[in-house]
């Protein structure tokens, strides 16, 4: 077949020399690939971490879900999760570095490597996805969670509203489910994006 390759293209090379040039780009082939897949990979495995440790916040969870927003659009919301009787909404953010935070400034701050990133406030967006999902289950409480999963740390303190996957308990709560909030949570699993 290499000899054949070889003849195509129009190259006159010894056969063992035509071995040892297709294995070399065959392996340069495998190691282009595998660069190329790596970051997908990396970010498969933790998106699964991710998902696991959401998965402790409570009995049942639903991700990547389309609610309307009462003015004639949608929210995306990643996660909720259904504890006992209520419904968290669990936004996460995938940032490292020191983040300095509070529950009412209008912008934190990210530092990695001495270089400052300003970012909108997660926990003002949250209000805004929990009145949506609240709309749809009036009958149950819903809180927001903003889970930063990066390698990230707060010098000062981490505010209200926020966990780190430190947070998150080793064992999911037992809580009984009603069967009121299993109606409201079969409500919310149509907002379930298809594929998830």
């Amino acid at each position: 077949m290499i000899e054949t390759l070889t003849r195509y293209l129009g190259i006159n090379l010894p056969s063992d020399t035509a071995v040892l040039v297709a294995s070399l780009l065959i392996a340069a082939g495998v190691l282009l690939f595998v660069w190329w897949l790596a970051p997908l990979l990396k970010r498969f495995l933790a998106d699964h971490h991710i998902r696991a440790h959401i998965k402790k916040l409570g009995n049942k969870t639903l991700s990547n879900i389309r609610v309307p927003d009462g003015v004639d659009g949608e929210l995306f919301i990643e996660h909720l999760v259904l504890n006992g009787d209520k419904i968290i909404v669990v936004d996460v953010k995938r940032y490292d570095g020191l983040i300095y935070a509070g529950e009412q400034l209008d912008t934190w701050t990210q530092v990695v490597n001495r270089r400052n990133f300003q970012f909108a406030n997660p926990l003002l967006q949250m209000k805004n996805y929990i009145i949506a999902v609240q709309s749809l289950v009036p009958n149950l409480d819903v809180e927001g969670a903003v889970l930063f999963a990066g390698r990230s740390y707060f010098p000062k303190r981490v505010p209200d509203g926020v966990l780190t996957l430190d947070d998150i308990p080793k064992q999911p709560p037992k809580k009984t489910v009603s069967e009121h909030a299993l109606s409201n949570w079969q409500k919310l699993q149509t907002y379930q994006q298809r594929g998830n």
